[in-house]
């Protein structure tokens, strides 16, 4: 018998849809909080970065793993922005946005250098004020839309912010209202995140890999009730404070979009890391060497999403 609840007609749900339904329009709608350690997606990695610390790389053995199972409790308002004063370069110590921006509207009271008082109004928000290394037209300002997760296999433990970047808004939003046409939430569902194959910079893919059992969607509505998840939800919280740049490139610099990997030293090893927070993935979490391995093999995700069955493939309009 499947282990799959589908969402129409499901008990645990029906008595919290308006809620869940109010907070579908933050997912796809273009004070000092808790801050939340980061699942970054730089180099196309999964990785945990925690503030003051180096990232440590989600692994499956030796491999990096190229998708993440995870459940999306909520998301900023709006459109997240930041304005950094200087280009990033690979490599330099990390700075903290000079402008941001939780909900796309204002700059956010922390921000230590507003650029305008309004958003619309800012002249870093502009298309043009920016050219990529390929000659594109794009923002010194960029677009954002910043999801909250937590690990299928402990829905309970701790909570982990993503970064959907400009590139990846449309495919999120058209993920998203694919969930809503069949009536489903995304938070009554586990998302698969990969990256996208045919660009040669981070771009976040979103997949429906299950539904939750009655039982784990009672978990997640009940963290929706926390103080922190709530303050993110509604824009206010102070994301920013405690965390230096988060270097997830749009465009890899045109010099390094093809460049050979160097070869790895034979002596070297990683720096022993923390593994706080992989474990809660299936997986297991090391520091990055100076040298990159000379050969990286993708690895599936951990078993950890329930079959997808007929019922809900129609649900969803597969």
């Amino acid at each position: 018998m499947s282990n799959i609840v589908p969402i129409k007609g499901n008990l645990a749900v029906s008595g919290a849809s308006d809620r869940l339904a109010k907070l579908m329009g933050v997912m796809v709608t273009p004070s000092s909080g808790t801050v939340f350690p980061r699942i970054s997606t730089n180099k196309s990695r999964f990785s945990i970065t925690r503030s003051g610390e180096d990232p440590v790389y989600l692994k499956d053995g030796n491999n990096y793993i190229s998708e993440l199972p995870v459940i999306v409790l909520s998301a900023n308002p709006g459109v997240y922005k930041t304005f950094y004063e200087k280009e990033y370069v690979p490599g330099t110590e990390p700075e903290a946005p000079a402008c941001w921006s939780n909900s796309g509207d204002v700059p956010h009271g922390s921000s230590p250098k507003k650029q305008a008082k309004t958003c619309a109004e800012c002249q870093m928000n502009v298309f043009g004020s920016k050219i990529t290394q390929s000659g594109a037209k794009a923002k010194r300002c960029s677009d954002a839309k910043r999801l909250l997760v937590v690990s299928p296999n402990d829905i309970s433990g701790e909570v982990y912010m993503v970064n959907v970047s400009a590139t990846a808004l449309k495919t999120w939003n058209t993920y998203v209202k694919m969930l809503a046409r069949g009536g489903v939430y995304p938070q009554t569902v586990i998302t698969k995140l990969s990256f996208e194959e045919d660009v040669d910079y981070p771009k976040l893919s979103f997949q429906y890999a299950g539904t939750l059992e009655a039982a784990q969607i009672n978990t997640v509505l009940a963290r929706l009730d926390e103080p922190e998840i709530d303050e993110f939800s509604s824009g206010v919280a102070d994301t920013e404070s405690e965390f230096g740049r988060v270097a997830d490139n749009e465009e890899a610099p045109a010099a390094q979009k093809h460049a050979a990997k160097p070869a790895a030293k034979a002596a070297a090893k990683p720096a022993p890391a923390s593994a706080k927070g992989a474990s809660a993935f299936g997986v297991s979490a090391e520091a990055e060497e100076a040298a990159e391995p000379e050969a990286e093999q993708d690895a599936g995700s951990p078993t950890m999403a329930p079959a997808v069955d007929s019922e809900v493939r129609s649900l969803l309009g597969f």
